[in-house]
């Protein structure tokens, strides 16, 4: 039904550009300015996206600019509660991130298939490890694949 629809589909255009996959950048606050979502490097470093990031970095940088308005405050000290509450919300997934990015970044192709196979034997591992990548949220869990 839907490849009927999209017969006689064209691109319309295209947008290219390399995705920040080092992590968030060390700062993303200073007096006057709040860094959001690729410009602060605020990208998932295994998926290589970032939407999600920047839609809720930028509605806590939001709240935190219209309190800085109403106050008269962009000081670097006042624009700091951005970064402390982006951090608070997703700075964990980051961290869970960078940590198999750097894993995957010195696997080899053999190495990766003997970690994932077992995942095709267990579907409630796979459902979480689903779930993980479509979330980036990583579950307290019985599942061994997730403990800490």
């Amino acid at each position: 039904m839907i490849s009927d629809k999209l017969n006689n589909a064209r691109c319309i255009e295209e947008h290219i550009g390399f995705i920040p996959a080092s992590g968030p950048l060390e700062k993303t606050y200073g007096d006057g300015i709040m860094a959001i979502g690729d410009a602060a490097g605020q990208t998932d470093p295994v998926a290589s996206e970032g939407i999600r990031y920047a839609m809720i970095c930028g509605e806590i940088a939001g709240k935190i600019a219209s309190d800085a308005v109403s106050q008269e405050d962009f000081s670097k000290d006042f624009l700091s509660k951005y970064e402390a509450e982006w951090k608070q919300k997703v700075g964990k997934n980051f961290e869970y991130s960078m940590v198999a990015r750097k894993i995957l970044n010195r696997s080899t192709d053999s190495m990766i298939n003997m970690v994932f196979k077992p995942l095709k034997r267990s579907e409630s591992t796979l459902d979480g490890f689903k779930n993980v990548l479509r979330t980036g949220k990583y579950p307290e869990s019985d599942l061994p694949f997730f403990k800490k």
